[in-house]
């Protein structure tokens, strides 16, 4: 297209520290080789283009996902056409629901091209309901009928059957994206995180544990910090009851402690925080040095959601650190460019110090990668 026409939505006001933190990691991502990075290289555009759209800045989410060059621009445009419906707009998004399904139909492996067209079904589902406001007053903002939820509930349970483990994956985060579908029935909710459960034994801990901090988010969100904290604590057994290896023994605790300062259990959070630093900080040389900013960003992330700016910015500059240590450029600008990520979304604002280490990184980016 690469980009389409048509009404689109400007780009929210963002102050110029956010702008740069955004700039930056994706210059960062696009400086690694297309040969052989390819996969690596549009994983980290992705990411940045996902925080633009996070932050409110859909036309430079546009701009960004127009220099990827593989299957991940088409997951991209579907990603920009269901902000754009749920903004509220839906002028310009049939071309690129069009440009997203022309690029699906030439992934090489089929659950890519299920990433991609599950996108764009939600997308149609969406708009087919702003489009029908007789059918969205059926239930509280909107929420669609239980014999919708029981169609697609039977389709995700055909993706669990296959017993492949990225189809069992992609159908635990499409039971997550319906469980907030339908969470206004408890019934059919219910069935959902029975449905979950019984699906993900052959998943690793660190992807259930993900799930169930998606789940406590949509608690929280829908049902408020009661049903979340369910969820959490449920996350937190989770990472007590599994023998990590020390970089997730620091990344676990740090996503569990994120979600709980946002219902509201800060005590307990900022324990679980200190914990995970401490740990890094005695075992930290046991990882290997490209999994180190890995492990730390979820505390910097941590201490920047409960307001502790100055403790997120020592972390984060820790992580800066400990991404250089490989001397290959490649997990370099992975790391880096996370790290910059993670601040803009977290409005940690680096000082000038660290501003000017992490330029003086970015100059040095280049072979060997």
């Amino acid at each position: 297209m690469r980009q389409t026409d048509g009404e689109a939505l400007p780009d929210s006001p963002l102050p110029e520290v956010q702008s740069r933190l955004l700039q930056t990691p994706f210059e960062m991502a696009s400086a690694l080789p297309v040969q052989p990075h390819i996969k690596d290289r549009s994983r980290a555009q992705e990411k940045v283009v996902d925080a633009c759209l996070t932050l409110d800045q859909p036309q430079r989410a546009r701009s960004y996902i127009d220099r990827i060059d593989n299957w991940r621009r088409g997951l991209g445009y579907a990603g920009c056409a269901l902000y754009s419906v749920r903004q509220g707009v839906a002028r310009g998004v049939d071309p690129l629901l069009e440009e997203a399904e022309k690029i699906s139909s030439t992934a090489t492996q089929e659950w890519r091209r299920d990433r991609i067209q599950n996108r764009v079904r939600q997308v149609r589902s969406l708009m087919a309901k702003q489009r029908a406001p007789d059918a969205a007053r059926q239930a509280k903002g909107g929420s669609p009928g239980p014999s919708e939820a029981e169609e697609k509930l039977q389709q995700i349970d055909s993706m669990v059957a296959t017993g492949d483990f990225d189809l069992i994956n992609n159908a635990l985060h499409e039971y997550t994206e319906l469980y907030e579908r339908f969470y206004a029935h408890p019934d059919v909710r219910s069935r959902i995180e029975e449905k979950i459960k019984s699906s993900w034994e052959k998943t690793p801990y660190f992807i259930r544990i993900d799930i169930l901090l998606k789940l406590a988010a949509v608690s929280l969100e829908n049902g408020g910090p009661a049903p979340a904290l369910r969820w959490v604590d449920e996350a937190r057994a989770m990472v007590d009851g599994a023998d990590w290896p020390v970089k997730f023994a620091v990344m676990m605790p740090a996503n569990v402690a994120d979600m709980r300062f946002r219902c509201g259990d800060t005590e307990t959070a900022l324990a679980e925080l200190g914990g995970a630093l401490s740990l890094f900080k005695e075992q930290g040389e046991s990882i290997v040095n490209i999994d180190r900013a890995d492990a730390l960003i979820p505390v910097a992330e941590g201490y920047a959601g409960a307001g502790g700016l100055d403790q997120a910015r020592a972390v984060y500059a820790l992580a800066v650190e400990a991404a250089v240590l490989n001397p290959n450029s490649r997990p370099r600008a992975e790391d880096l460019s996370a790290i910059c990520v993670s601040m803009a979304l977290h409005r940690a604002e680096p000082d000038e110090a660290l501003w000017r280490r992490i330029q003086e990184l970015q100059a040095n980016l280049g072979d060997p990668w």
